[in-house]
């Protein structure tokens, strides 16, 4: 369980770590601590760390439907990441580490545990449809907070700065992007090279 143990402490660092560098916006920890959770992010992160604490404290991996959900996620925050958190770029060293980490070394780590460690058998097309509804339920959480408390955790989902339809493309998106990664496990799954790992 070294890798597992491994993964959740980096999670677990770069979360205490991005709630640091977060008071100085928000300088009340319950305020703090809630407004991160509208984040894709930092939920993904959150959940990453808490599968593999369990994995780590049970001594017993995941089962496969798990397994193959936190690597989804793991990409999703990996791939939008890279290609549009760089709108807003860390400026200090603690900064460029955490945000790092957060999107780059902790999915990057998950892949390579999922291809090393995760048990893969029994996927199904079933499994990918499960997996595909979080970014909806995801997008239906963060903008019922948004109308609610008025904040908003990226552009594209809100409704002052993106049309309805721009946040109806945005979730078709999200949703073909998780099938795809979907149907990728499971078909990785399945092949010779995977059963042997």
């Amino acid at each position: 369980m070294k890798l597992e143990l491994a993964i959740a402490t980096i999670a677990f660092t770069a979360l205490m770590l991005q709630t640091y560098l977060n008071l100085a916006a928000v300088p009340d920890l319950i305020e703090c601590v809630w407004r991160m959770l509208t984040f894709f992010s930092i939920l993904a992160n959150l959940g990453i760390a808490l599968v593999m604490s369990r994995a780590v404290s049970q001594n017993e991996l995941p089962s496969p439907r798990t397994s193959g959900a936190i690597t989804v996620w793991a990409i999703v925050v990996g791939t939008f990441g890279h290609s549009f958190m760089h709108e807003v770029m860390p400026s200090t060293t603690l900064e460029i580490t955490v945000d790092h980490t957060l999107h780059t070394i902790v999915p990057v780590s998950t892949i390579l545990w999922w291809v090393l460690r995760a048990p893969k058998d029994g996927l199904t097309l079933f499994h990918v449809a499960l997996w595909a509804v979080y970014p909806g339920a995801y997008l239906i959480y963060a903008m019922t907070r948004g109308a609610a408390e008025g904040f908003y955790p990226y552009p594209f989902i809100d409704p002052d700065i993106s049309s309805t339809q721009t946040i109806i493309l945005w979730l078709g998106a999200l949703i073909i992007l998780c099938v795809t990664l979907g149907l990728t496990l499971v078909a990785a799954s399945r092949s010779v090279f995977f059963q042997r790992v």
